[in-house]
């Protein structure tokens, strides 16, 4: 039975997510380093990482401290079929239950290198997305993120993953 809740975030997406998830569950969050220290060895938790560049965020540690029951990336991009096998490639997740969400951008939480990545592939897909004619609703979102900031948690996205968890 899942026990807890550990999550890695980066400008606090992530964060919100497991909130949302510990409220709907009843069940404790912890951020990884808190976890590390309050979470017992071998317990069974949910694991939420912030995603670059494909890559979820603070898996290896948690995978090597937790029995992970249920797996979920947390990222700028809509979680379709395509980007949900992307992940699963790079971060090498074979079996599992393994969910994506849409997280949000907000550029004023960036710092340093991370700030400057960003900030180039920003002008890149403005520029981008601006010029595309038959932009579709998943442009203009991504194109709202890189120009104003965007925050897309929300309780219907965890919809699928509670019930997971209910029925397992």
């Amino acid at each position: 039975m899942v026990e807890a809740i550990v999550y890695t975030s980066n400008t606090g997406f992530t964060e919100k997510y497991a909130k949302l998830l510990s409220k709907q569950l009843n069940i404790p969050y912890y951020n990884l380093q808190d976890a590390i220290q309050n979470v017992k060895k071998k317990t069974e938790v949910v694991y939420l990482g912030w995603v670059m560049a494909g890559k979820i965020k603070g898996i290896k540690k948690a995978k090597s401290r937790f029995v992970i029951k249920a797996l979920c990336g947390v990222g700028m991009a809509t979680p379709t079929s395509q980007e949900v096998v992307l992940v699963q490639r790079k971060n090498k997740i074979k079996t599992g239950k393994f969910f994506l969400l849409q997280g949000g951008l907000n550029m004023n939480k960036l710092n340093g290198v991370m700030r400057f990545m960003m900030e180039s592939v920003a002008k890149d897909n403005i520029a981008y997305l601006e010029n595309k004619a038959d932009k579709t609703e998943d442009d203009k979102k991504m194109l709202k993120m890189y120009t104003s900031g965007a925050d897309y948690v929300c309780v219907e996205s965890l919809r699928s993953i509670i019930e997971y968890l209910k029925q397992n």
